[in-house]
């Protein structure tokens, strides 16, 4: 594929830009963005997820009654701190825990799914088996990406990768229509799987909003 060359104005627009953001803090060093992808990857990558399932892998994704121990929804919707500064890797907050498709209630350990108006109790086992789909989703997902040919940014070829992906992932790629009240009207950005994938490997994805719902 033929690229065509950046206009020298554009492109000396976005050094000085690079410059100003590493100089002031606003952007991260490569080694900041290799050191906290890491640490994230070492606790929710790829291999990570894959090693794990029943309560183990629920805990994991959507725990929350033990405030000590984050759960990976918590880390790709609020965790930004000096271990891992989520916010400059995106973000997905707002909304309700709902968007996740499972969470904990604090209050009582039990596992709610649902909309905001029509909330339902889970099983452990049930709630295991979102999880778990989850999960799988993510890893056929992440599998795709790694196949994707990265040197090739034309529309087409994120036209063939979304198609992929909604193949891979087809509960992860449902698209809500405005009027439903369902969890994933709560996400916005790159969803779910995209500040997952952005996350691990600290690129972030070319809007990904297809991923938007468990």
């Amino acid at each position: 594929m033929n690229l065509q060359p950046l206009d020298p104005r554009l492109r000396e627009e976005l050094k000085n830009a690079l410059e100003r953001g590493l100089a002031s803090g606003e952007l991260m060093l490569p080694a900041q963005v290799a050191e906290h992808t890491k640490v994230f990857r070492d606790r929710f990558g790829p291999e990570m997820l894959r090693d794990l399932d029943g309560e183990e892998l629920l805990q994991l994704m959507h725990g929350r009654k033990d405030s000590s121990s984050r759960c990976l929804a918590y880390w790709l919707e609020f965790k930004n701190d000096d271990e891992f500064a989520g916010y400059r890797f995106g973000g997905i907050g707002g909304g309700s825990a709902l968007k996740f498709g499972v969470y904990q209630r604090q209050t009582d350990g039990a596992w709610i799914t649902g909309s905001n108006t029509q909330q339902q109790i889970l099983s452990v086992p049930d709630a295991i088996k979102i999880a778990r789909r989850q999960r799988d989703e993510l890893l056929a997902g992440d599998k795709v990406l790694a196949e994707f040919g990265a040197t090739d940014t034309s529309d087409d070829a994120y036209s063939r990768l979304q198609a992929e992906m909604e193949k891979a992932a087809p509960n992860l790629s449902q698209e809500p229509t405005p009027a439903e009240p369902t969890p994933a009207a709560a996400l916005g950005g790159n969803g779910y799987f995209g500040q997952w994938q952005t996350a691990i490997t600290g690129i972030p994805g070319r809007s990904f909003e297809w991923i938007a719902t468990p």
